[in-house]
């Protein structure tokens, strides 16, 4: 696959989603979102950096345990929703 820029993406090193919310969540966590696939109109596919604590974090968010500043939150679901618009 390759990224807006045309560079290859090894899909190997990411860990990949298409809920709004945990993207977001893991923004603020301070995990590297990569890549926005938005081929499909209805739903767009988020790419993470495969990192150290992710699995972890993710599985703390559909257990309802991870915490984030509400205020950060919001602010990267607009980033992000202004990446998915360009």
């Amino acid at each position: 696959m390759r990224n807006s820029n045309s560079e290859t993406i090894n899909l190997e090193n990411h860990f990949i989603t298409s809920d709004f919310q945990l993207a977001s969540t893991l923004a603020t966590l301070g995990f590297e979102l990569n890549f926005i696939d938005k081929d499909n109109p209805q739903r767009a596919t988020f790419y993470f950096c495969q990192n150290k604590g992710l699995s972890e974090t993710v599985e703390s968010f559909f257990l309802g345990k991870a915490l984030v500043d509400p205020r950060v939150f919001s602010m990267n679901q607009k980033l992000i929703k202004s990446r998915i618009l360009q």
